[in-house]
């Protein structure tokens, strides 16, 4: 009996060191796994420009009035976008693999797991009803990046490429193109960041994901992918509302600030 609660304990104390071992070692692929995603991703990206005479893929805004004739790189509009409820807008692939409702749905070869980041399982409690897994897309792209119908009512006056020789200031190796979005942030395909921050006190329009241990995964324009660590940290997920209907402006000088500057310092201007 002796002999067996000491192979127990030694049982025990190995598998106490050995956890955080093999939960950091899974963190590590995750965040592997995500950035291939996104190389994939850029990669179509680049084949849909090449085929295009140079025209990016349209990113526009599920607010936006108007009808674009050419669909943006995921489909959105004002009743279809990522929600907490159970619309299958949220589950339905078809939304960014199908060339008919996606641009770049003829350039991705229907991979729908690229779209998603293996750390994302958020759910609402309605959501984890029905038997879902995770929702099908956990990216989303530059807001000042692709043309296509976009939200006017910004304080600022937004710089959009529209061309891969758009890319000025940044040069595409310093312009971000795909990352994370938060999962409470997540609706269309677009992420807005305010282009003229400089310092000081701002606001992120729409929240980069820190899903990565506080980390976001980061694409950029010319194919290369990157993690960024966000300095203020890990943002709680709230599956019960939307994070626009919480306060994430932060304070100068405050970690959340140095993350606003690093997004802006590398969203395409004029």
């Amino acid at each position: 009996m002796i002999e067996l609660l000491v192979v127990i304990a030694i049982i025990a104390i190995l598998a106490a060191m050995l956890l955080p071992a093999l939960s950091a070692a899974k963190k590590k692929a995750q965040g592997i796994s995500c950035l291939s995603n996104y190389k994939q991703l850029t990669l179509a990206w680049h084949m849909y420009a090449n085929d295009n005479n140079d025209v990016l893929a349209l990113n526009g805004d599920r607010f936006a009035s108007g009808v674009q004739s050419t669909p943006s790189w995921v489909y959105s509009s004002q009743t279809a976008y990522m929600t907490w409820a159970t619309d299958p807008y949220n589950t339905n692939s078809l939304f960014f693999i199908d060339n008919r409702l996606s641009s770049m749905g003829d350039y991705v070869a229907k991979m729908v797991k690229i779209f998603h980041c293996p750390s994302d399982n958020y759910l609402s409690a309605a959501q984890n009803k029905v038997g879902w897994n995770y929702r099908d897309r956990s990216c989303a792209m530059d807001a000042a990046v692709g043309g296509g119908i976009k939200y006017t009512g910004f304080p600022w006056t937004p710089y959009y490429a529209k061309k891969f020789s758009d890319f000025h200031s940044p040069s595409p190796t310093d312009a971000w193109l795909f990352t994370d979005e938060h999962p409470a942030s997540m609706d269309d395909g677009a992420l807005y960041v305010n282009q003229t921050y400089t310092g000081g006190a701002g606001t992120f329009v729409e929240l980069p994901g820190s899903n990565h241990g506080g980390s976001t995964a980061v694409a950029f324009a010319d194919g290369h992918s990157e993690m960024h660590k966000m300095l203020m940290g890990v943002v709680a997920v709230d599956t019960t509302k939307p994070l626009a209907t919480q306060n994430y402006a932060v304070a100068a000088n405050s970690p959340g600030s140095a993350d606003l500057l690093w997004f802006a310092q590398r969203t395409p201007q004029n």
